[in-house]
C-alpha cells in the first residue's frame, strides 16, 4: 500500500542520536519485561507487583517538556510504522491507558492491512474517536501530543503542523483515509452506495500542503519535480500531469512548482522521463493519446533520431502505437534492452 511505502520514506533527523540510544535501552529493558514478566506472573507477590508499578510511575515523565518529547518519539516510531517500538516505550515510561490506546491503533492497522473487519460496532467506533478527539483538544495539550491521537482517529489537521516533508504529509492523508475506509466498510448495510467509494483521490489542499514541505529542499533537487508528478498520479489528474509534462518538454517552460530550473542536468532526461510516462498511462491507467502527449513522444523521437542525443527509444511494442503517425527522414533504429 502507499502507506507502507510511506512508512520507508522517513526524516532521519526526527529522532537524535543521543534519543535513539536512549529509546534502545528503554527498548531492550521493555523486551526482557515482556519475555520475563509473563513466564514470572505466577511467582510475583504483591510487593513485587506494587515495585514494577512504583518503577514504572518513576519513569513517567515528570513535566510538560519531557511528556512531549515523549509523544515526539512515540509519533516518529508510528510514523515510520514501527509500532511495536513504539508500544514497548509507552510500556515503559507511559500511562497504561495509552499504552492501550497505541495497541488499539496498531490492531485496528494490522486488520485494517489484511482487510479483516473489526468486531466493534458503531457506538464503540465513535466512544474511540471521541475520546481521541478530546484528548487532542484539552487545556495544554503541545504539538506532538495532539498529533498522536489525530493519528488514533484519522484526523489530519492537527498532524500536519508536525510533518516536515511532502512524504510526511502524504502519509497523514493516507492515514485518515485507512480510517474513513474502516468506517464506511463498517457502515456498509447503512450508508447509501454512492457514499462507499474506495477510489484515492487526493485532496487538493493536501498536495498543496504537501508540496509547501519542499521549500526546505535545494535548488534544482529533482524530489520536488516527481513530488508533483506523484501527486497527480495519486489524485488521478492526469490531464494536468500530461499538461505539466507538454510545458516542459514542448514548450521548453519550467514553472516554480516544477522546482527544476533550466540550467538543471534533470533537462537532458526530461524526454526520456515524459515519454515512458506517457506510455505507462496508456498501458496502465486508460489515458488515451491526445495532441499535447503525442507532441511528447514526436519531440522525444525526433530529438533522438540523431546524433548526439541518439538513444534506444521504446520498447519496439510500443512502436506501432506512434510512429505510424509520423513522417520520418531519418532511419530509426529499435531495441528492445
Amino acid at each position: 500500500s502507499i502507506k507502507k511505502w510511506l512508512n520507508t520514506i522517513t526524516d532521519a533527523s526526527s529522532i537524535d542520536a543521543e534519543e535513539e540510544e536512549e529509546n534502545t535501552e528503554d527498548e531492550v529493558e521493555a523486551e526482557i519485561h515482556s519475555m520475563f514478566g509473563i513466564n514470572r506472573s505466577t511467582i510475583l507477590s504483591k510487593n513485587d507487583d506494587h515495585d514494577k508499578s512504583k518503577k514504572r510511575r518513576s519513569l513517567r515523565p515528570e513535566n510538560k517538556a519531557d511528556f512531549e518529547n515523549l509523544n515526539r518519539i512515540l509519533f516518529t516510531h508510528v510514523r515510520r510504522g514501527e509500532l511495536d517500538k513504539a508500544i514497548a516505550i509507552s510500556e515503559l515510561r507511559d500511562e497504561p491507558w495509552r499504552t492501550v490506546l497505541l495497541k488499539t491503533y496498531a490492531e485496528t492497522s494490522q486488520k485494517i492491512m489484511e482487510g479483516k473487519k473489526l468486531a466493534w460496532d458503531n457506538a464503540q467506533r465513535n466512544i474511540w474517536k471521541q475520546s481521541c478527539k478530546g484528548l487532542m483538544h484539552q487545556d495544554g495539550a503541545r504539538r506532538y501530543e495532539k498529533a498522536l491521537y489525530a493519528v488514533f482517529c484519522g484526523n489530519v489537521q492537527d498532524v500536519i503542523p508536525v510533518c516536515k516533508t511532502w512524504e510526511d504529509v502524504l502519509w497523514v492523508y493516507c492515514n485518515a483515509r485507512e480510517q474513513e475506509g474502516l468506517e464506511k466498510h463498517q457502515n456498509q448495510s447503512t450508508k447509501p452506495a454512492q457514499d462507499i467509494d474506495d477510489d484515492c483521490h487526493l485532496d487538493p489542499k493536501v498536495i498543496k500542503l504537501a508540496l509547501n514541505r519542499d521549500t526546505l529542499l535545494q535548488k534544482n533537487d529533482t524530489l520536488q519535480f516527481f513530488h508533483s508528478v506523484q501527486s497527480k498520479l495519486l489524485s488521478k489528474d492526469l490531464e494536468s500531469l500530461v499538461t505539466q509534462l507538454h510545458t516542459i518538454c514542448v514548450q521548453n517552460e519550467w514553472h516554480a512548482e516544477f522546482g527544476v530550473s533550466v540550467d538543471s542536468e534533470f533537462i537532458e532526461e526530461r524526454f526520456r522521463f515524459a515519454s515512458s510516462l506517457i506510455l505507462y498511462l496508456c498501458s496502465h491507467c486508460g489515458w488515451q493519446l491526445d495532441e499535447k502527449s503525442d507532441a511528447i513522444l514526436t519531440a522525444y523521437v525526433k530529438r533522438n533520431a540523431g546524433a548526439p542525443y541518439f538513444k534506444i527509444l521504446m520498447a519496439t511494442k510500443k512502436k506501432d502505437h506512434f510512429l505510424s503517425k509520423w513522417e520520418y527522414n531519418t532511419t530509426l533504429t529499435w531495441s528492445k534492452s
